[in-house]
């Protein structure tokens, strides 16, 4: 059972031995901060990550999450923002004194700033695969439906329009047809 006075005694001895206190936030920081996903046994951080991160509105999410960090807090008027629920949900933030904020050190560190730059990477990179994947594959469907004028000109303002995506579309386009 939860005892209050182990909690206090516990709590006075870690803050009366300076060298104890520092070798378990060393021991925090090495086993849980810097290896949550090699030591995440049951799937912990994973499941609060793929709660943001598989959305449809995680750029969002994350963006609002990055406001909340820099910020440190937010107020009540914070609640009105889309992706705060998904926050809440997750538990990385949680209301506390009339305030959002991020529910404990260890999340905070676990998803920083650097965090939430890689994961907004990702998801770009995704998105614009998933966009090069469905222009490659109407052109495939429409080709056999247009005149040699007509490709010109689309491949021609697709290259205008989107001159990276054209090329690895046309690199696709010509493995296809080999």
């Amino acid at each position: 059972q939860d005892s209050p006075y182990l909690k206090e005694l516990i709590g006075d001895i870690l803050t009366n031995h300076r060298d104890l206190n520092i070798k378990i936030r060393t021991i925090v920081h090495n086993q849980i901060i810097n290896n949550w996903k090699v030591n995440d046994h049951p799937e912990h951080f994973k499941t609060i990550s793929n709660r943001l991160v598989k959305q449809h509105n995680s750029e969002q999410i994350l963006q609002l999450y990055q406001t909340l960090l820099l910020d440190n807090s937010a107020d009540q008027d914070f609640y009105f923002q889309e992706g705060i629920t998904q926050l809440l949900l997750s538990g990385l933030v949680s209301q506390q004194q009339g305030k959002i904020k991020v529910s404990n050190p260890i999340y905070e560190a676990i998803f920083n700033l650097a965090w939430i730059k890689d994961e907004l990477s990702k998801l770009e990179l995704e998105s614009e695969q998933s966009t090069t994947e469905n222009i490659g594959q109407t052109f495939i469907n429409y080709l056999p439906n247009i005149t040699e004028q007509e490709l010109y000109q689309i491949t021609d303002a697709i290259f205008e329009q989107y001159p990276d995506k054209a090329k690895i579309m046309l690199s696709r386009f010509l493995a296809n047809t080999n």
